[in-house]
């Protein structure tokens, strides 16, 4: 049973007509696009799930700050998903959620510790 879950897309979706071309937007280093097609792969959502390629793009996501993105990848090390399961990862990008107010990122963090 994974320990963690990942935020759902919800009030994100808005964001995906944001971009004319999300390719384009994910490779011009669009933080958002980023997590979106993160998200997408991590759940199947138009593209066959990916666990791998779902932490490729969380990993460029959260690389430039975006909490929703750090939170994610997280999850991903704690439970294991497309990378193997890494607590001290876990710890690092949960905690750099949490640095950001990121409110389940700093629940997640003192349960890693707990």
């Amino acid at each position: 049973m994974d320990r963690f879950k990942t935020i759902l897309l919800g009030s994100l979706l808005p964001l995906l007509a944001s971009c004319s071309s999300p390719g384009l937007c994910t490779t011009a280093g669009d933080a958002e696009a980023q997590f979106n097609l993160a998200w997408k792969y991590a759940n199947g959502e138009g593209v066959p799930e990916n666990d791998a390629e779902a932490v490729k793009w969380y990993r460029k996501s959260a690389e430039q700050g975006n909490a929703d993105a750090q939170y994610n990848l997280a999850v991903m090390y704690a439970n294991g998903e497309g990378v193997p399961e890494d607590d001290a990862e876990a710890v690092t990008w949960f905690r750099r959620s949490a640095e950001q107010g990121y409110t389940k990122a700093q629940f997640n963090l003192g349960v890693m510790y707990a």
